[in-house]
């Protein structure tokens, strides 16, 4: 692929407008505009697949059959629109795994990779209507819920986009079979994260999984149960934290906001 940078996001803002698009988008409309044929296939190993055309006159997506949630299979549609959409060297066909596909959708181990997920997520996720709708109310599951259906993803996807665009001092950390995988700041968050540790027992998210009945709690609590960067921390700083568990995939989503 060349060097050259690709402004991911802006590519999907332009298509958004070409088609005149609506939220959520419709990607029935999006792919047969672009001369692409989506089906669902029976396999495993893969989330998604695009075999473009020659001199990209349309092409095939392919996504994975058993992928059950509606939001992940607009977003692993959006990702290999992505793939035919943005500039590359070469035509070529790509199948594409969790590796690929995934959340957060910047810390894919390939650079192109990430842009085509940011791509898929301005596409679903326009960031300026989700900072519309973020900045007039408390960033919390409530709000993520709001954004899950006005959009059509997943809870997950509206989660890290709320982050990203909000002006809340906040975090949202994602944690996996009791373990924290990953983090995404918003862009006034000072602390730093313990990530691939367990979660600590005095954390609300650390409840749950003791108690898998109870999927939501919510209150203060001390910021270093979460933070490990010492030198700007005060030791009795807090968190609002807001955790939920989702039991489907053994992930708890946690939301740790500056008091």
């Amino acid at each position: 692929m060349s060097n050259v940078p690709i402004d991911s996001a802006q590519f999907a803002r332009v298509l958004l407008s070409s088609l005149d698009a609506r939220t959520p988008v419709d990607l029935d409309m999006v792919t047969r505009a672009l001369k692409l044929s989506v089906r669902g296939v029976n396999a495993t190993g893969f989330l998604g697949a695009s075999f473009p055309y020659e001199n990209r006159a349309g092409g095939i997506i392919r996504i994975n059959g058993n992928i059950l949630e509606a939001g992940r299979q607009r977003f692993t549609i959006a990702h290999e629109i992505g793939h035919y959409v943005l500039p590359q060297d070469s035509i070529s066909p790509t199948v594409c795994s969790t590796r690929e596909i995934g959340l957060p959708w910047k810390e894919s181990n390939s650079s192109f990779e990430r842009e085509v997920n940011i791509f898929a997520a301005e596409l679903l996720l326009p960031s300026s209507d989700v900072k519309e709708i973020v900045s007039k109310q408390p960033l919390s599951f409530k709000t993520v819920e709001t954004l899950k259906e006005r959009f059509k993803v997943s809870l997950t996807a509206a989660a890290f986009r709320s982050v990203e665009v909000t002006a809340d001092r906040c975090a949202l950390v994602r944690t996996v079979n009791g373990i924290i995988q990953s983090y995404q700041p918003s862009a006034s968050w000072r602390y730093q994260v313990f990530t691939k540790c367990p979660l600590t027992e005095y954390t609300l998210a650390a409840r749950i999984l003791k108690d898998p009945k109870t999927s939501t709690m919510r209150g203060v609590v001390e910021a270093r149960i979460w933070a490990n960067d010492r030198r700007d921390m005060e030791m009795d700083a807090q968190l609002i934290e807001e955790s939920l568990y989702l039991p489907r995939y053994d992930t708890m989503l946690s939301f740790l906001t500056a008091v």
